[in-house]
């Protein structure tokens, strides 16, 4: 008699349907977020206990050491560096005139070599390290404790990447005239070799 109840229970418990189940969908996240070993990199910084992507002109900008000049021209030499060593650029944003005649490759060429140009004699004005550093600076975006770490490893904590900021901010703010001479010494070496 005691096994009544047990199958009793059993054909209840089999009579009743189950819940079913929903399918799992995957939570889809908000925003991409980089892997550790990105994170990791020298163009991450420490920002109050998280990491973030390194952005030097936004950062100067917010913080009142960056002039809206100095600002336009460092995003100008980006472009003509860009455009110059990897063959891309993104200087036409708005819509094309109507008069606008589409470029083959030997224009395509020839824009990129006046940018390359430009690069070179400003590189030969600042001279090889102070190149490298804007390069660092504003091309690959390292954080300023990593190039103080790379440039200055006798600094101790903060020391170095206040100096490496300093540096940079100095540079930047030289660089619209270092930029506008370089496009003078360029329409000068144009027209001396159209005589």
């Amino acid at each position: 008699m005691t096994t009544a109840p047990k199958i009793h229970e059993t054909v209840a418990q089999m009579a009743r349907p189950k819940a079913a189940r929903r399918p799992i969908v995957p939570r889809l996240e908000t925003a991409l977020t980089a892997t550790p070993e990105r994170v990791a990199k020298p163009d991450y910084y420490d920002a109050n206990g998280t990491r973030k992507k390194c952005r030097v002109l936004e950062m100067l900008r917010k913080a009142d050491q960056l002039s809206a000049e100095s600002e336009t021209v460092a995003e100008q030499w980006i472009a003509d560096y860009q455009y110059a060593n990897f063959g891309y650029g993104d200087f036409m944003r708005g819509p094309l005139p109507d008069d606008y005649i589409k470029g083959d490759q030997i224009t395509f060429g020839l824009t990129r070599a006046h940018g390359a140009h430009r690069i070179s004699i400003m590189r030969d004005n600042l001279g090889g390290d102070t190149h490298q550093f804007m390069v660092r600076l504003l091309i690959s975006e390292h954080s300023f404790s990593a190039m103080a770490r790379d440039m200055l490893p006798d600094a101790r904590g903060t020391e170095g990447g206040k100096a490496i900021r300093e540096r940079a901010v100095m540079l930047l703010a030289t660089l619209p005239a270092l930029y506008r001479a370089a496009c003078k010494e360029q329409k000068r070496l144009a027209e001396e070799a159209r005589k």
